[in-house]
């Protein structure tokens, strides 16, 4: 990577996912160096998911990886809904300023969890919860203790065919899992989601400020 363009991306609607990785790391190119990628696919890929990712792994080098599965996913310029679709990025940052972790319980797993230099101070940890676990909202009000008042950002896994799959270097459910940046990454971060237009156009004909009042001269 370099310092003007510290991140790659590469995205693909290809059906197979041979080709979407082919398609990704085309847009991606070889002359990287990063150790760290993120990875989202729709339901079409789920299944293949870890082949998926061993063919990464050894495809690119890299050895972090985090991501989920997501009923939809998007990216710059390109939004994917009931279809199959890989997000690849590759980044780099030094490799004492984040780690990959994975949570199965109120504590993280002494194998799993952020060392003692990555719980002091504030971090930042991209984060993926599983629906399915009843235990999510006390998980994720503890994390951010644990992580030295942390601050989180991430989302839930979501499918339509319960493949509720996280990458966090390997496949895992069930859970919480993610990547924790020590303070001295800078961050910035927002909010983006796709939309649709739902039933025909309308037009808005009285308004209150922001208040609609009436639509196509009916009562809104």
């Amino acid at each position: 990577m370099t310092s003007s363009s510290p991140f790659r991306l590469g995205h693909s609607r290809q059906a197979d996912w041979r080709d979407a990785i082919d398609d990704c790391l085309r847009q991606i190119g070889e002359d990287h160096d990063a150790n760290l990628a993120f990875i989202y696919v729709t339901d079409a890929h789920a299944k293949k998911l870890g082949d998926l990712l061993r063919a990464l792994k050894q495809r690119t080098g890299v050895a972090h990886w985090v991501g989920s599965v997501g009923a939809a996913v998007c990216c710059t310029n390109a939004e994917y809904y009931e279809q199959p679709a890989l997000v690849l990025m590759l980044s780099r940052f030094p490799e004492d300023q984040f780690r990959i972790f994975r949570q199965t319980g109120d504590l993280p797993a002494p194998d799993n969890a952020p060392d003692e230099h990555l719980m002091s101070g504030v971090r930042t940890a991209l984060v993926h919860g599983d629906p399915r676990n009843g235990q999510l909202p006390q998980l994720l009000e503890q994390l951010p203790e644990m992580l030295g008042n942390g601050y989180l950002i991430g989302g839930v896994s979501s499918s339509e065919n319960s493949q509720y799959f996280q990458i966090a270097d390997e496949i895992t459910e069930g859970q919480l899992s993610g990547v924790v940046f020590e303070e001295g990454i800078p961050l910035a971060t927002g909010l983006s989601q796709g939309c649709s237009p739902i039933g025909r156009p309308h037009l808005l004909t009285d308004c209150d400020n922001h208040m609609a009042i009436s639509i196509d001269n009916r009562p809104a």
